[in-house]
């Protein structure tokens, strides 16, 4: 690319400054829209450390479940039993 005078000139102190300020309020904006972000990620810490903590609990209780689930009739074992007993007030 080829610079013009324009382009490769310096800026005056006036320019300078009004380039200073338009940095200084980019990043101002910047800086108050970091806050903001900030605000909402320590409010969602809170939630997280609760649903990690409602997460352990299911574990625990799938857990407990699985082990009764253990010892629960199928459906087949009630038809097993069902036969049986119908075999039985028969005789």
């Amino acid at each position: 690319m080829i610079m013009t005078s324009q382009e490769n000139r310096i800026p005056n102190e006036r320019e300078f400054k009004v380039i200073l300020e338009d940095i200084h309020s980019q990043f101002r904006a910047f800086g108050e829209e970091l806050i903001s972000v900030n605000r909402r990620l320590d409010r969602m810490e809170g939630d997280i450390h609760e649903l990690k903590s409602d997460v352990s609990l299911l574990k625990s209780d799938i857990i407990v479940v699985k082990m009764v689930l253990k010892t629960v009739a199928t459906k087949d074992d009630l038809l097993v039993i069902n036969r049986r007993l119908t075999a039985l007030e028969n005789n």
